[in-house]
């Protein structure tokens, strides 16, 4: 993996598009998420609705919502980006993004499923509610601006650990993620990785007894996403490249 997609992978897990000033602000969160979505979709391509890579994120991430105690409904929506760098966020108001390049970073379902997780814990913990940390970090993603708080991802990670227990998939996976990217990078982005790291590993997460076997669908999609990527061939076996092994 290239050094400009590691960077782009660890901003992909390490922040979010939009803080609050305060709890006022979390009515005005789908609005806010609605806009930043159509910022999207302008600048970046994305897999339609009728698509079966973007039907299995959404199906996953519907799931996981429901595992998070979050309900169900229309108001949770999860889409694909065509691009090779491995990317995930969450932009308010129930909507998600990750990209092509997230198959290709990760090793199994669990694994996909953890940065999913990640991403909605932001939700369920309110962070796009909370005023917004002046000691926080930015990213710049397209015309959009990521912000980053180590304690609102360490919250993150540790909710995502619980909604992957809840959801059959292995808690560990979330721990795995992260040393995947932590090996690709340095400085303070390694630095920053490690310390969730260590926290995750002081919960004692443990390592669930028979890996579950990833499901069709999340072999069909990830199929899909390499023969799209030009990653694999169009055998029925092939699998995209992998950065984290």
């Amino acid at each position: 993996m290239a050094a400009g997609t590691v960077l782009i992978a660890v901003a992909a897990l390490a922040g979010l598009f939009g803080w609050g000033s305060g709890a006022d602000d979390c009515a005005a969160r789908e609005h806010q998420g609605a806009a930043a979505m159509q910022r999207i979709q302008a600048e970046w391509p994305l897999r339609g609705s009728g698509d079966s890579v973007t039907e299995y994120v959404q199906d996953l991430g519907e799931r996981l919502v429901r595992q998070a105690g979050l309900g169900g409904g229309d108001r949770w929506q999860f889409h694909v980006v065509r691009n090779l760098a491995p990317n995930a966020f969450a932009v308010g108001g129930g909507r998600f993004v990750v990209t092509d390049g997230l198959f290709a970073l990760v090793r199994n379902e669990a694994e996909l499923a953890a940065v999913l997780a990640h991403e909605i814990a932001h939700e369920k913990a309110g962070h796009f509610c909370r005023r917004r940390p002046a000691s926080g970090q930015q990213f710049q993603v397209g015309s959009l601006t990521q912000h980053f708080d180590a304690e609102a991802e360490a919250e993150a990670d540790e909710i995502a650990v619980h909604i992957l227990r809840r959801a059959g998939f292995d808690p560990s996976a979330m721990e795995v993620v992260l040393r995947c990217i932590a090996e690709e990078s340095s400085g303070g982005g390694r630095r920053a990785l490690d310390a969730r790291i260590a926290r995750l590993a002081r919960q004692s997460v443990g390592v669930e007894s028979g890996r579950r076997a990833d499901s069709p669908a999340f072999t069909a999609a990830r199929h899909e996403v390499g023969v799209d990527l030009g990653l694999t061939s169009g055998g029925s076996g092939a699998e995209p490249g992998r950065a984290c092994r």
